[in-house]
């Protein structure tokens, strides 16, 4: 009976431990890889946040954070309620052939707040600038025959009439649906990453520039370069299970992936090649997003500029772009905080594109910033 005892107390102890050098362990990683996040830092200990109660509702969002293995936990818990059969993990769906589609919880409302105040900013634009709205519709409205049947809880048809009646005659609307959804069976998303691919950027950028009456059909037949073997991205950072296939990043050849980048002191060419060591690999191009970035291409078909108003989406159709535009201005207004109209007036703007995919324009509420700096 001691003995059992003295066992006990062992395997107890033991686990403290674990635990306490798990702590100690993990404390310096400020960065999870894994969920491609900041971790919670360690809670100032004083008396206001202990007698507001926030200090120990801090210190357990930091234990959480910090507790030892916490990716292979997380792996672990994700992988036995799989194979229990269920579908979904957060707002993650695991549809057929590995992928992972990512439905979000869309907003009309946000939808059409979004919309009115870009509508109106646009109407105030000068009469000598020419203003394009390229719609990218997300993984969820192409592949949504995929989807479970009370999966998809809007109509993206019905957003798509809310976003074209929003807009005023002088915004040439182009959706890329009809360009994307029939080629499908190819690779233009992801599988384990919200965004397209490069192919997908370039059959809406195909879109886009016959709308224009250009013709770029030569796109799609350009060498393509596998730059990674080992690509898994945000959708599986958010549902991962043990086993899932890492997926292939593919780029294609563009002039326009040796433009050279600049923004908050930083410079590069668009294509980075030293992230795909990293984690986030779509970071590779441009770095990832900033408030403004200015691309260069000394080389390009046209001495002039092009106002990019964008999500992380476009990042990824930037070199086609830059094949083009001399320059490019992009706008990232989550974290642009300057007057816009200023902006143009200085840079003399002439040609604006604005780039959005479903989703963000139907959640996101940085458009605001367009009424209060512009």
């Amino acid at each position: 009976m001691r003995t059992n005892k003295k066992c006990t107390v062992f395997i107890i102890g033991g686990l403290i431990l674990v635990l306490i050098l798990g702590q100690m362990w993990t404390a310096g990683k400020g960065f999870s890889a894994m969920e491609n996040r900041y971790l919670a830092a360690m809670p100032q200990a004083n008396w206001q946040n202990i007698r507001s109660g926030a200090y120990m509702e801090d210190l357990e969002t930091y234990m959480a954070d910090h507790i030892p293995f916490r990716d292979q936990w997380i792996q672990l818990k994700n992988s036995i309620e799989r194979l229990n059969g269920r579908e979904q993990i957060g707002d993650i769906y695991f549809a057929g052939d590995h992928r992972l589609i990512e439905v979000k919880n869309i907003s009309f409302e946000q939808l059409e707040a979004n919309m009115q105040t870009l509508a109106a900013w646009t109407k105030k634009l000068p009469e000598t600038v020419h203003t394009e709205f390229l719609l990218a519709p997300t993984a969820s409205w192409i592949y949504q025959d995929e989807l479970p049947a009370y999966a998809l809880t809007y109509s993206p048809q019905q957003a798509l009439e809310i976003i074209r009646e929003a807009l005023p005659e002088s915004v040439y609307f182009v959706c890329a649906y009809d360009e994307l959804v029939g080629h499908k069976e190819e690779a233009i998303y992801f599988k384990s990453d919200h965004h397209w691919t490069m192919r997908g950027a370039a059959y809406a950028y195909q879109a886009l520039m016959e709308s224009r009456g250009e013709s770029v059909a030569d796109i799609m037949t350009r060498e393509i370069r596998c730059m990674s073997e080992e690509f898994k991205g945000s959708l599986y950072s958010q549902a991962p299970v043990f086993g899932y296939p890492q997926e292939q990043f593919w780029v294609m050849d563009s002039p326009g992936l040796h433009a050279v980048w600049t923004a908050e002191g930083k410079s590069a060419t668009v294509l980075m090649p030293e992230m795909f060591e990293k984690k986030d690999q779509y970071t590779a191009f441009m770095g990832g997003n900033y408030g403004l970035t200015r691309v260069h291409n000394e080389a390009a078909e046209r001495q002039e500029t092009l106002l990019l108003l964008k999500d992380s989406y476009a990042n990824s159709m930037v070199p086609f772009l830059a094949e083009v535009y001399q320059e490019i201005i992009m706008i990232d207004l989550r974290y642009y905080r300057e007057n816009l109209s200023e902006l143009i007036e200085q840079e003399q703007i002439k040609q604006i594109l604005c780039l959005y995919n479903m989703d963000f324009l139907c959640t996101d509420q940085s458009f605001v910033w367009l009424k209060a700096r512009s």
